[in-house]
């Protein structure tokens, strides 16, 4: 081998572009793979710090990048954000890693960034001990997000450039060694939780760094970004405060909310961001949420997180005057006649960009993509009717700008209506939008928001379509204070759902997979920078007297509730916090090609269970790889806690959340899951995006 690295070419593209698509553990994935073309442009628009290649002579084995945003989240002025870390399998025991890493963090702190901050995996085992073992810490939430990621910080270029006047020259010969990461004294675990703690009030992370003989301790305010103190410890235990040489801190933005109503439709402004939000009360979440605009060329806003901005905003009738202190960006968002309107003003035939996010999880949509058929009465969800785009947005597909996309709730109403030049779908409820101003520099931007109908009481029966009880003569079911679940559940010697227990595994982005039914509290579903997470439970239970499972900190319980009826239980999960969702977790025991069928507007639909895609539902039925299914609903009378579920095809098998609104500890959501035996007709086929 002859492995260098150098920086990205423009004729590297085609081959990285190969490398990615080639293996299905890229950190880049899109369905059906992405062009040489889409990847230059993907790297152009990120903002890109650097972009690396290593090679083998004159093959492509392996890339890193530093970018300004990835798409979901854009970074500040003081960030570099790290991404496209993919070596080839047959070169992961070889110096390339190393290499990538080392030389991209000091390009990072050579251009005077302070922190690197990422998203991993955390069930990649590989590169998430990767990360924590050079110092890459959480900052909050420990779990993965709607993304399945956990997203990390490395604050060792802040802690250099503040310590480095205050070393003496052997000292500073030592750095070289800091650089390469090879100096964590005291190794982070590979835990999820936070590494971050109050310091006087303040969020803080503590470093413990190597220097030659030498150790280095630097305690760091991390929404500052600046040293609070670093001592330096001598071979000989000698401790000497060192001198810091810290930027200016980072203020932290304490504004509330911008709040404008019109009737049933609120309209909130983001004060950090400028993220314009529309919702209704008949609506758990937003309708609506946009981005404040930037400049094409990069991505100057993240649809899950921006960069935090200083604006000036006022209340107009139905809405808010915002303008952006640092362009000549403004913008006049308000509510009319079920519309969201926005004016903005900018440069005359500035070209502008920002990413539309639709709220409806349970409904339809239609679109005319400018190339390829017409998507209608298509389900809203992730890989299903529209490939999903999320990690390489260059990839998206652009609509027609002669139809408009269109969405429609569960119910078949129509609520979001929206059109514009050069629009494209990243995925079903997510769109790129580009737009000009005038030679007056005006542009407007009107997006239709209807009131939407009132969510569906109950259990749904899929058009009158109801299979039969499974004809049982025997059933077992397992709860496992050690499993924190049910660790097994039979019907006639066929298992039910799919559990590794006694063990703990890896599936899909949760790394301790435990139980086959288990419950959790995740943040809200509709969390911008969150999103529901995947079932990862700290917890640990112990049985009641009752047979249910309580936390040990007794704030949450899990309960079964036994019925007459063989293959029938009621679950229910019930905590006592006061925000956030309530989770019941199952993992299907489904086989290659089972169905999942959800209610359409049309009757009955289906698709394979296998693939990559997620989708949110009033209520499901699961086909087992034994030929039977499984019923899951709300049990009747819990509408008013927002039940809906969520739906996962992963690598691993079928996740299934159960998710209601927790806060309500005197009444918890019960879920009705059954194994029924007749399998279903007249059912509508939707297959995985192409």
């Amino acid at each position: 081998m002859s492995i260098s690295v150098r920086p990205f070419e423009q004729a590297d593209a085609e081959a990285i572009a190969r490398l990615f698509n080639a293996h299905k553990d890229s950190p880049n994935p899109v369905e059906g793979g992405i062009t040489g073309d889409q990847l230059a442009l993907e790297i152009r628009e990120r903002g890109v710090e650097s972009f690396l290649v290593a090679v083998d002579g004159e093959q492509v084995i392996g890339t890193f990048g530093v970018f300004r945003s990835n798409g979901r989240r854009s970074v500040a002025e003081h960030e570099g954000f790290a991404d496209m870390f993919f070596v080839a399998p047959g070169y992961r025991r070889s110096v390339a890693s190393g290499l990538l890493f080392t030389e991209a963090v000091e390009g990072l702190f050579r251009s005077g960034r302070r922190v690197l901050r990422l998203t991993v995996n955390p069930a990649n085992s590989t590169a998430f001990r990767l990360y924590r073992r050079v110092g890459c810490m959480s900052l909050g939430y420990g779990s993965p997000g709607e993304d399945g990621n956990v997203q990390l910080y490395n604050y060792i270029p802040l802690i250099m450039r503040a310590v480095v006047g205050d070393l003496s020259d052997a000292d500073r010969e030592q750095l070289g060694e800091l650089r390469s990461f090879g100096s964590i004294s005291e190794r982070l675990d590979d835990h999820l939780a936070s590494d971050a703690f109050l310091h006087d009030g303040r969020l803080a992370l503590q470093y413990h760094l190597a220097l030659g003989g030498m150790k280095l301790n630097a305690l760091v305010d991390a929404h500052a970004a600046v040293v609070v103190e670093a001592t330096l410890i001598g071979p000989d235990g000698s401790v000497r405060r060192l001198e810091l040489d810290n930027p200016p801190a980072i203020p932290e933005p304490d504004v509330p909310a911008m709040v404008a109503r019109c009737g049933d439709l609120t309209l909130t402004v983001d004060p950090v961001d400028g993220t314009v939000d529309v919702g209704h009360p008949d609506h758990y979440g937003p309708l609506v949420s946009v981005t404040w605009p930037g400049r094409p060329g990069f991505r100057a806003a993240g649809w899950r997180e921006s960069d935090s901005r200083a604006f000036r905003m006022e209340r107009i009738s139905s809405g808010v005057r915002i303008t952006e202190l640092e362009t000549s960006i403004s913008c006049t968002a308000r509510v009319e006649d079920d519309a969201l309107i926005q004016d903005f003003v900018a440069e005359p035939n500035s070209e502008l960009r920002m990413f539309e996010s639709v709220g409806l999880r349970t409904g339809w949509f239609d679109a005319v993509p400018v190339r390829g058929p017409s998507l209608t009465c298509a389900p809203v969800g992730a890989g299903l009717a529209v490939r999903d785009c999320t990690e390489v947005v260059a990839a998206s597909v652009e609509l027609d700008p002669s139809f408009p996309a269109t969405w429609y709730g569960e119910q078949g109403e129509k609520v979001v209506e929206t059109t514009g030049r050069r629009t494209s779908m990243i995925h079903s409820t997510l769109l790129d939008r580009r737009f000009t101003t005038d030679e007056s520099g005006a542009a407007r931007i009107v997006t239709v928001v209807h009131p939407p109908a009132r969510s569906r009481p109950g259990a749904l029966t899929f058009g009158g379509l109801v299979a039969d009880p499974v004809v049982s003569t025997k059933e077992s079911l397992r709860i496992r204070e050690s499993a924190a679940g049910v660790a097994d559940w039979r019907i006639n010697g066929r298992r039910l759902v799919r559990t590794p227990f006694p063990r703990i595994r890896g599936f899909a982005c949760n790394p301790y997979w435990r139980a086959g039914v288990w419950a959790t509290h995740e943040p809200e579903r509709h969390r911008r920078e969150h999103g529901m997470g995947w079932g990862l439970s700290r917890q640990t239970w112990s049985t009641t007297q009752t047979g249910s499972l309580i936390s040990d900190d007794r704030r949450n319980l899990f309960t079964i509730n036994d019925s007459l009826v063989v293959g029938r239980h009621e679950f229910s999960v019930t905590s006592v916090e006061t925000d956030g969702e309530d989770v019941l977790w199952l993992t299907p025991m489904t086989g290659p090609g089972t169905r999942v069928v959800f209610p359409g507007l049309r009757g009955p639909w289906s698709t394979p269970s296998s693939g990559v895609w997620q989708r949110w539902t009033p209520s499901t039925l699961i086909e087992l790889d034994q030929g039977i299914w499984l019923s899951i609903a709300p049990a009747p009378g819990h509408e008013e806690l927002v039940p809906e579920i969520l739906v996962r095809s992963t690598p691993s098998g079928l996740l299934v959340g159960c998710t209601s609104r927790a806060g309500l500890e005197e009444d918890p959501m019960v879920w009705r899951v059954r194994a029924t035996g007749a399998p279903l007709t007249r059912m509508t086929r939707v297959g995985t995006a192409a």
